[in-house]
């Protein structure tokens, strides 16, 4: 059997909320998730309702759909705000059929944590899990922005003055 190129993490403590628009895809990311041992997995079809969901439950990890019928953008910014959202902390992965680097800069932009480019298979889902968890990233606090530091940890390091608040990352999963 071929080894994944990964470490092996226990997610069976986890509650994922997937958030997707098409009936199939969701109870296929539903099924993945599952399939590599995370312990709740709620899904939802709209960002409506996964607003609701995730105001009322604890949610280690929100996966979400980015699509030209949804509006996953105005959610990850409300899940991002500190002053209305249950947890701004929450890993965010975004799931999108958009792969030009314009639409990751907007999911950059609105807080996203990791981004798929569609087709989605089980060792990518769970090589973006694997990311959020062994790549957190600081938090980044400005007057237009808050979220992961956008900046990738492979780049080179900024060399001007820092102006930005730097928040704690907060640790969603178990160690």
């Amino acid at each position: 059997m071929k080894r994944m190129p990964f470490n092996s993490y226990e997610l069976s403590q986890l509650s994922i909320l997937v958030v997707e628009s098409h009936p199939l895809m969701r109870r296929l990311m539903k099924e993945v998730l599952e399939a590599l041992g995370a312990g709740t997995v709620l899904q939802t079809q709209n960002t409506e309702e996964a607003w609701r969901y995730f105001g009322e439950n604890q949610v280690d990890l929100v996966v979400t759909d980015w699509g030209p019928t949804t509006n996953t953008i105005n959610f990850i910014n409300a899940l991002r705000s500190r002053r209305r959202s249950r947890d701004p902390f929450v890993p965010i992965i975004v799931v999108t059929a958009f792969t030009d680097i314009k639409h990751l800069r907007i999911a950059q932009d609105a807080g996203m944590t990791e981004f798929i480019s569609r087709p989605v298979t089980a060792t990518l889902v769970y090589g973006r899990i694997c990311a959020v968890i062994e790549n957190q990233r600081d938090f980044v606090s400005t007057k237009d922005f808050f979220g992961p530091d956008r900046r990738s940890p492979r780049a080179l390091p900024y060399k001007g003055t820092d102006r930005r608040f730097r928040i704690f990352t907060v640790n969603h999963f178990p160690t």
